[in-house]
């Protein structure tokens, strides 16, 4: 019954499209699977502007990027948020981090993002935060 009260949110969105960055990348794909999204994985922040920027020149849309503080040896969610919202001012992003008491995590907003996941997290979180961000009404310019 939690399985299913976790995908209630998911009928009334236009895509399913999410990108994902991080090292527990197999765990997070089964679950982002089962609650029904296409997942694109990549290695970094780096990875994920690429990723999107081709996605966007061809018209598709992610509806949410999930970008990890912190990536050893690679770029992390500060430094891709800053050139994600340079692409895309009103991208829809999650940061994720097991530093649960790093200030970005509590002040996510404050840095561009439009929601927080601590980890290690459950499969309910991660659909609530999803749910959260879709909510988010994107402003058109006319």
């Amino acid at each position: 019954m939690a399985l299913q009260a976790a995908t209630n949110n998911f009928d009334n969105y236009e895509n399913n499209n999410v990108i994902y960055v991080k090292n527990i990348r197999d765990m997070v794909e089964h679950m982002l699977t089962y609650l029904g999204y296409e997942v694109e994985l990549v290695i970094d922040g780096a990875e994920a502007i690429e990723v999107y920027e081709k996605a966007k020149a061809s018209g598709q849309r992610f509806e949410a990027v999930i970008l990890e503080l912190t990536v050893p040896g690679g770029m992390g969610g500060i430094e891709a948020i800053r050139k994600l919202r340079e692409i895309d001012p009103e991208i829809k992003t999650i940061v994720s981090s097991g530093y649960a008491n790093d200030p970005i995590m509590s002040e996510y907003e404050k840095y561009g993002f439009k929601g927080v996941i601590t980890k290690p997290y459950k499969i309910k979180e991660l659909d609530d935060v999803l749910h959260k961000i879709r909510m988010i009404k994107t402003i058109k310019k006319h």
